[in-house]
């Protein structure tokens, strides 16, 4: 006879919570009984009411800002491992920091965050779409890998069964935009010529490209819109030469600030992100950008599935 799989227990920290119900049905798991409370003076504390021995416990987790999202993460790690659990299998569903890499700012700042969480107790990282891949190599001893969020993004544009012809903001998201290309089975993208100011604003140029453009319905793609100056820069750049349905995907919406004000006044048409972060539904109000969330859980559930193991007996 085969003996008992080992339960799989998924648990998440706040930033993830939304996709818990989704990442549960998809993967067939069970949700963890648990509690992540805040004391007086604010620190972080995790209440697990089941054991966790014996069992394959995967976390979900965003680490955008505040930081202490970082250390929510970690402690649950921790605190999963130390009631024995028998593998942990943490998925960043977006990992915070990552942005300041060292070419940015002078200070790698994206490797503290990544090791703190290979130190916590987990067995193998997954991170969807991180902005530079190369911080998971700090991610040792682990085993550490990216999830791309393009897939999901393909799939729903695919449907649609339109010829969409696919451009990056910049010369830094050429690879991301390539894949996308070849998921849709799209031409070699267009990169577009980006410049900042000194106060940092996006100048974006398409003139090189027009013929490329012009009467066509056009696809950015880039990993996170946070601000949206980049995004609602590049999208009226392309209309201005004569681009004809606008549309934007990202795998990460943040959407700080004004951003989605912003990028209801540029040229975009849709805005199209995974909700690898928590829904934003009450910021969208005031802005006539068209924004579709598309679901990450099918592809976080496949990813998960070729990485966890669980074993049978044979009589």
């Amino acid at each position: 006879m085969k003996s008992a799989r080992r339960p799989i227990i998924v648990l998440a920290n706040t930033t993830a919570e939304h996709l818990l119900p989704s990442v549960c049905r998809t993967l067939r798991a069970r949700r963890g009984k648990m509690q992540i409370e805040r004391f007086s003076d604010g620190e972080i504390c995790v209440r697990f009411f089941e054991t966790l021995r014996d069992t394959e416990v995967v976390i979900l987790g965003g680490t955008q800002p505040p930081a202490e999202n970082f250390l929510e993460l970690a402690l649950l790690a921790s605190a999963a491992h130390e009631c024995g659990a028998r593998e942990i299998t943490m998925v960043v569903t977006y990992l915070g920091y990552n942005r300041q890499d060292k070419s940015a700012t002078g200070f790698p700042a994206a490797r503290l965050p990544i090791k703190l969480l290979a130190h916590s107790g987990a067995k193998r990282i997954l991170v969807v779409d991180p902005h530079v891949l190369a911080t998971l190599a700090h991610a040792t001893p682990l085993s550490a890998r990216a999830i791309a969020g393009a897939p999901a993004g393909a799939a729903h544009l695919k449907r649609r069964k339109r010829q969409l012809v696919v451009v990056s903001p910049d010369a830094g998201g050429r690879e991301r935009a390539r894949k996308m290309a070849r998921l849709l089975g799209a031409p070699i993208p267009i990169v577009l010529h980006k410049q900042r100011n000194a106060q940092r604003r996006a100048s974006i140029d398409a003139s090189h490209a027009r013929s490329a453009l012009a009467g066509h319905d056009v696809l950015l793609v880039d990993d996170v819109i946070d601000t949206g100056g980049t995004l609602a820069a590049a999208a009226d750049a392309v209309r201005a030469v004569g681009a004809r349905h606008i549309i934007a995907f990202a795998t990460h919406g943040l959407f700080s600030g004004d951003a989605l004000k912003r990028l209801g006044r540029s040229s975009l048409d849709e805005i199209l992100v995974t909700d690898t972060l928590p829904p934003i539904t009450s910021r969208i109000k005031g802005s006539k950008a068209r924004l579709h969330i598309i679901p990450i859980a099918p592809l976080l559930a496949s990813a998960l599935r070729g990485v966890i193991t669980r074993p049978t007996k044979r009589e």
